[in-house]
């Protein structure tokens, strides 16, 4: 919490308010019972919206944990950034939340419970402290050690400068083994049978699941969610009794979400439907946001601009792709998210290269794209497979348009606006410059170049590589 000595040291326009923002990896927005899923799976999160803005309509920038991180902390889309399915790593020349907060006179403290997260692939630019909890336990206890870090780190700390405290908890990622105390809370049992291999397997033509099957992971999933929910009630009862909750900013997301089934998928990979791209967001910063819902698009590149903005450090930053949701009203915008060349998973399936020529997969050896406004989506596939969802109307996106005749103007106009989007963000980079023709040969060396044994071990565990 912020103190008086600490006026001094910041700047004039600063507010002194702590800044908390808590990812909920691999945590799909419609399986929150905060969000109206008839399972009871977020009470937590079900109890602040008492005091927080609960944004209905909020997306990532891609359906992958690097890039989505990487959004986050610059205010900038994948095609800025360039931390990609393709690229893991967050350039130094990407300036990001932590540098300017700590630069600002803030205390910056990160905790990781990702390993695609880690300071050796640049996401511990200005971190005064970046815990790894990934290197303390295996994934089925992760977040409870994440957990107990920072209500230690918060009762011992001492430090008159505001906060910013960034938290990743792991607990919905697979492989469906983390529900802690919340496992059996509806009705499927760990026994073993699901590792974080089944989804290779899957997409090799190996294993098939049945609809009971795909129920139990729903199950297993849904616990996960809830026993994440509790771990967030437990940081928040914390630092709720050490800092002020009437001016601390308090932000509640998810990088992405999961496939259980949808659209013939499992895991998040290969593809950029709702199912990994719609997330929750909560907001909770009395000062200038009130309770209640929120339909206006959001996305995580508006978590940098919103959270410098309860910091009083807005004022003459150079301009990001976000929006500030604790002022800006409009109700209007694109939502835009990236899908890369499928490296990390492509990797996972076949290590020694050769994806692109296998006929199960090769379909998904492309880069996606997607624009979504006014109730329409448009998904582009680098390979010229592209789809249509009236999503105002076909929410879960069952039915493609492209080719319908009376849908055509709004694929045109969803086409031209994807263009004009890459090319705004991108620096001049146009859509036709997407060439995944040619494979990345060297891909699974340079990812793992320079990482010692205990990361690439973890990489093996999440699914990453081989």
């Amino acid at each position: 919490m912020a103190c008086s000595d600490t006026a001094n040291t910041l700047p004039a326009s600063a507010t002194g308010h702590d800044i908390v923002i808590i990812v909920l990896d691999t945590v799909r927005k419609d399986r929150l019972s905060t969000y109206g899923y008839e399972r009871a799976t977020s009470p937590n999160l079900d109890s602040m919206i008492a005091t927080a803005r609960n944004f209905d309509n909020a997306h990532a920038t891609s359906g992958w944990t690097t890039p989505s991180h990487a959004s986050l902390f610059s205010g900038l889309y994948p095609v800025a950034h360039g931390a990609t399915q393709e690229n893991w790593r967050l350039t130094e020349d990407v300036e990001s939340l932590a540098e300017v907060l700590g630069g600002a006179g803030y205390q910056t403290v990160g905790v990781a419970g990702n390993v695609m997260i880690t300071a050796e692939r640049g996401f511990a630019q200005g971190f005064e402290i970046y815990h790894e909890s990934w290197r303390s336990a295996k994934m089925h206890a992760r977040d409870a050690i994440t957990v107990d870090w920072v209500k230690k780190f918060l009762s011992e700390r001492d430090d008159p400068r505001p906060l910013f405290l960034f938290i990743n908890l792991i607990g919905a990622h697979g492989p469906f083994d983390s529900c802690g105390s919340s496992c059996g809370a509806f009705g499927a049992k760990l026994d073993g049978q699901i590792t974080n291999s089944f989804w290779k397997d899957y997409y090799l033509g190996k294993r098939g699941l049945t609809d009971a099957q795909y129920d139990r992971l729903s199950r297993l999933y849904d616990a996960e969610v809830k026993e994440v929910d509790a771990n967030v009630g437990r940081i928040l009862k914390q630092f709720n009794s050490r800092h002020d909750p009437s001016t601390s900013f308090v932000a509640v997301t998810s990088d992405h979400g999961e496939n259980i089934g949808d659209h013939g998928h499992v895991n998040h990979v290969f593809s950029l439907y709702e199912s990994t791209l719609q997330i929750p967001l909560l907001i909770r910063y009395l000062p200038k946001l009130k309770r209640g819902r929120d339909s206006r698009p959001a996305q995580l590149v508006d978590l940098y601009p919103t959270a410098l903005d309860a910091a009083g450090l807005l004022e003459g930053r150079s301009a990001t792709h976000g929006r500030n949701l604790l002022v800006d009203a409009q109700t209007q915008r694109s939502v835009f998210t990236e899908y890369y060349r499928p490296d990390q998973a492509m990797l996972r399936l076949f290590p020694d290269g050769g994806g692109q020529d296998n006929h199960r997969v090769r379909k998904y050896w492309r880069r996606l794209r997607s624009v979504s406004r006014d109730g329409w989506k448009l998904i582009w596939g680098s390979d010229g497979n592209h789809e249509l969802y009236h999503l105002a109307i076909d929410p879960t996106e069952a039915t493609d348009l492209i080719d319908a005749p009376d849908a055509a103007t709004v694929r045109d106009k969803l086409l031209a606006e994807l263009e004009s989007l890459v090319a705004a963000y991108g620096d001049g980079t146009s859509l036709a410059d997407d060439d995944t023709s040619s494979p990345s040969p060297d891909a699974a060396a340079r990812e793992q170049d320079g990482l010692d044994h205990e990361t690439q071990e973890e990489l093996r565990a999440l699914g990453y590589i081989e």
